[in-house]
């Protein structure tokens, strides 16, 4: 298994909303936005985040609820998506809304928060922004 690399960066990121927590990542990972429209749970799958399999724009991508890392409840209720490929293949991420890009941001690293799915927060218009390592989310959340 490849090592990812954590180290906070200055990339660009686009920001979304899960509840009233904002997040981001980073801008090279994503591919598009989407509606979801039902999810297929999978037998013996015991995770909190990933919630199963849906056809999302023609393709068949793995349904991520990121709220249950942060204490949010659930996202079920929430349509839209935020659509990543990460390594070859397409995560949908359930989000309330789709924000900004932000180029150049100050990342500060943390070491508490949710381990291996977060890289760091940035500040960005006196708003907390959690920035999200998609590596980490993915390995360690959603294909355990």
């Amino acid at each position: 298994m490849r090592k990812a690399n954590r180290q906070p960066s200055s990339q660009t990121l686009l920001t979304f909303q899960v509840g009233e927590r904002w997040f981001a990542i980073p801008l090279a990972t994503v591919e598009g936005t989407g509606s979801l429209s039902s999810v297929t749970a999978l037998p013996g799958n015991t995770s909190r985040v990933f919630l199963g399999l849906s056809y999302v724009l023609g393709q068949l991508m793995s349904v991520v609820d990121i709220a249950p890392l942060f204490n949010l409840g659930s996202r079920l209720s929430a349509k839209d998506l935020l659509i990543l490929k990460y390594e070859g293949y397409y995560y949908a991420i359930i989000v309330s809304v789709v924000g900004e890009i932000l180029t150049r941001p100050t990342i500060r690293a943390v070491r508490a928060m949710q381990g291996d799915a977060v890289l760091g927060v940035s500040v960005q218009k006196k708003r907390r922004i959690i920035v999200l390592d998609v590596p980490g989310l993915i390995t360690r959340h959603v294909c355990n």
